[in-house]
């Protein structure tokens, strides 16, 4: 298969040369010359055969170790199904909720918050009071999916019947203080989505290329087995210096790509940056499209998903808080303080709410054993940091803009701390009608990394407005003159910091049970996985993979995981190994480079 394969690609090579036809369009005119043309050409020509093979490499599958197992609980005359606690009704503990009660498992969710959902949570608000008593849900905050990376998110809203839910978000759009305005659309599977952002830029062209070879080839050859190793301890702005990447493509494409991790982007890893570059935009053909909800979060995705969960019997409790395991010889039966025991229990609470819960445990261990084991899994966990807080503020106004002019969706890397615009009057169908009939929009801007404490400190959203407005009006001149009917702000502290250094605290989900804590498994995106995993997707796939660990015990089959290849796409089928070695020589690693 592999003498196949680069007998194959050297055919590729061959009739890529052959190829002359004219570039005027793909490069840029006062760079532009004969040869210039004929060599991007035909290296395009090149890759756009190569690329063909990537396709079959995009995706890997995790199949059950256990695969002669039934598929559900078989429970003899007068068994009780086992009970489950799942600590934390967001993405995780509903993944693994599911999963378990589909199965035959009695399950109960603990959550402390009045809604599920975690960070995609809707919240009912009447922001017009009291002109006008209409009632909105107010999402967390704009949130996308990419739904050929997300398999595991993907597979669920299959299985709900939720995909008529969704709509495609094309291109990213992004306005800058010191570059023209970007419209990025990276079309084509790796490198041809980057010869397309290059081709179509407003401030790139196929020089750029040449002065990101370095950061390129990192990602054509990229190797989740390596990439904590090679580069955690290294932030993307040392990343970026070490290869020398050119000055654009950090600003216009590293940058934006950074800041929705809610990190610094100075010092975030560079190691994640890569992981990010792979699973949203490398991964195979289709790897960058989105797609968001025409509804709220809520009606589009999480009440369906609770509907499910409650025919299949789980109970769910909210604002129901736990401070502590109970565990006795090192087994967890449960919370501390409650006579309920459980046969297993899900640990799926977010950072800040983990880190509570360990603590506390530790500090309600009646027995050495429970004691020194809850320590032993805490230590990490509080080494975990938790990125700086941020702001979610919608603000509803008198006027709305012309959408040829203004997309729905608008990245601002360049005005700090705004790092995104949103009109969610172009997006959902309840504020779509509202502005039709109304004329009042609901603009709902993303403020991130709020390290100032002016802005960290406003608690009010009219005061977070007035400061705001000065920035927004400077990207949107015509708002100025728009009249503000109303307000909802969500203030938030709770997302794991990706900064340079931190891979090396992040458990697994199986740490409890790998440490000697029997019937206790975790699940969150803070963790760590074995295979390219980020945000929304780690949490359900760590759902998926608690609800996996107990599975086993109870001796039913395993659910199977589709995740992100955990190679890059360069030249993939042709000798992958090979070549990296190569270029490992040639370009080094983050440690001996």
């Amino acid at each position: 298969m592999a003498m196949k394969s680069i007998v194959g690609l050297l055919e590729y090579v061959k009739e890529g040369w052959k190829i002359n036809i004219r570039l005027i369009d793909y490069v840029n005119e006062p760079h532009c010359n004969c040869t210039m043309s004929y060599i991007a050409n035909s290296i395009y020509a090149l890759f756009n055969r190569v690329a063909a093979i990537q396709d079959a490499d995009a995706v890997e599958r995790i199949p059950p170790v256990n695969p002669d197992c039934p598929p559900r609980l078989i429970l003899k005359d007068g068994e009780k199904a086992p009970r489950v606690l799942i600590i934390g009704g967001g993405l995780a503990g509903m993944s693994a909720a599911l999963e378990l009660s589909e199965r035959g498992f009695e399950v109960v969710i603990r959550e402390a918050n009045p809604i599920l959902g975690g960070r995609l949570d809707s919240k009912k608000t009447q922001p017009l009071l009291p002109l006008d008593p209409t009632e909105f849900y107010a999402d967390h905050g704009f949130h996308a999916w990419f739904v050929n990376s997300y398999h595991q998110f993907g597979d669920i809203i299959n299985r709900l019947g939720l995909n008529d839910q969704l709509q495609a978000w094309e291109k990213t759009d992004i306005v800058f203080r010191n570059y023209n305005a970007e419209a990025i659309v990276s079309q084509g599977p790796y490198p041809l989505n980057l010869i397309n952002v290059l081709r179509t830029s407003t401030n790139m062209n196929y020089l750029t290329s040449l002065r990101i070879m370095g950061i390129a080839t990192d990602s054509a050859f990229y190797d989740y087995s390596k990439i904590y190793e090679d580069w955690d301890e290294y932030s993307v702005e040392e990343w970026a210096e070490k290869r020398g990447i050119d000055k654009a493509y950090y600003d216009i494409v590293v940058k934006p790509v950074g800041a929705v991790t809610l990190s610094k982007v100075q010092g975030f890893s560079a190691a994640e940056m890569q992981n990010m570059m792979q699973i949203f935009f490398l991964a195979g053909p289709g790897a960058d499209v989105r797609f968001t909800t025409k509804q709220s979060f809520y009606k589009s995705l999480l009440e369906p998903w609770r509907n499910r969960l409650l025919q299949n019997g789980v109970r769910i409790e909210r604002s129901k808080p736990v401070k502590a395991l109970r565990m006795q010889d090192g087994v967890c039966e449960g919370i501390d303080g409650e006579p309920e025991t459980y046969d297993y229990t899900i640990m799926a609470a977010d950072l800040p709410g983990a880190k509570s819960i360990l603590e506390g445990t530790v500090d309600a261990c009646m027995d050495k054993k429970s004691g020194t084991l809850a320590t032993k899994l805490r230590e990490p966990v509080s080494k975990c940091k938790i990125a700086p807080p941020y702001k979610i503020l919608k603000v509803w106004l008198k006027g709305l803009l012309p959408a040829d002019k203004y997309p729905a969706i608008i990245e601002t890397p360049e005005h700090s701390p705004l790092n995104e615009i949103v009109q969610y009057h172009m997006l959902q169908d309840e504020y779509k009608e509202f502005a039709a009939e109304k004329g009042i929009g609901c603009w709902e801007f993303h403020l991130y990394a709020l390290e100032d404490k002016e802005w960290s400190s406003f608690t009010e959203a009219k005061d977070v407005w007035k400061k705001l407005a000065p920035i927004v009006h400077e990207i949107v001149p015509e708002m100025a003159d728009f009249e503000v009917r109303g307000y909802h702000m969500n203030q938030y502290e709770n997302f794991p910091d990706f900064s340079k250094g931190q891979h090396k605290f992040r458990p697994q989900y199986s740490a409890p049970s790998s440490i000697g804590i029997k019937k206790l498994v975790m699940a969150g995106d803070w963790l760590q996985t074995s295979f390219p995993s980020f945000i929304m997707e780690r949490a359900v796939s760590t759902g998926r993979l608690a609800a996996n660990e107990v599975l086993r015990e109870y001796g039913v089959r395993e659910v199977e995981l589709r995740v992100v290849s955990s190679y890059g796409p360069g030249l993939a089928a042709v000798g992958r190994k090979w070549i990296a070695g190569l270029t490992a020589k040639w370009w080094g690693t983050g440690k001996s480079a």
